[in-house]
């Protein structure tokens, strides 16, 4: 769990390279780079039928290595393009939300925010996330989605609340470089659109207001 003072925590360097889109009235997203602390953020996944193995990939990810996560990821023998992964299944150190895009986020919603990881998503060419909501109960503000550095197409989030509708473009905000995220708050029925090319490989947070 990670919980951070906002207003602290922007004055930051690493805070401070985070590129921001205008307030949306669904969300907001922005980037990180992989520059300082996260030059060295490594993406862990244990397969769940090899329990006493563990795999590491540095980021960016490859085609190669994105392709591994992808067949690491279960439902194995189900939906070959779209796979997901549980805590404690897979890690990021260092975690990007604790280096940077929660203090992001809790200056926008104007509040002191905790997150935790609870869902990794690898989707390759024609995979999708159907649509869902995210409702975790008092407290729970909404969910923060990671897209990690990888060459890919496609695989926009889309938010909508009936009303409004809002797209997000993992591929063109990261090209390959940095982390790309999107806030969407609670509420709000989410998916992600199929993947044109390559392998979207994301870590879905629930995003609380801390105590």
């Amino acid at each position: 769990m990670l919980a951070l003072a906002p207003a602290r925590a922007l004055r930051t360097p690493l805070a401070r390279a985070l590129s921001t889109s205008p307030p949306r009235a669904l969300g907001f997203s922005g980037t990180l780079p992989l520059t300082g602390a996260l030059s060295t953020l490594v993406l862990y996944v244990r397969p769940p039928v090899v329990e006493a193995r563990t795999d590491g990939f540095e980021l960016p990810l490859d085609a190669d290595a994105a392709s591994s996560v992808l067949s690491t990821a279960y439902p194995p023998g189900e939906d070959a393009a779209a796979r997901e992964l549980r805590i404690p299944d897979f890690a990021l150190t260092p975690d990007p939300v604790a280096a940077g895009v929660l203090a992001a986020v809790g200056a926008r919603l104007g509040k002191r925010v905790g997150a935790a990881a609870f869902r990794l998503n690898a989707l390759g060419e024609g995979g999708a996330l159907s649509k869902r909501k995210d409702e975790e109960g008092e407290g729970h503000l909404g969910t923060l989605t990671v897209a990690l550095p990888a060459q890919f197409v496609g695989g926009a989030l889309v938010a909508s609340d009936g009303a409004e509708t809002a797209s997000f473009d993992f591929g063109a905000a990261g090209q390959g470089k940095a982390l790309a995220w999107a806030f969407h708050p609670r509420g709000a029925d989410y998916e992600v659109r199929p993947v044109d090319k390559g392998t979207l490989v994301s870590v879905s947070y629930k995003v609380f207001e801390a105590k």
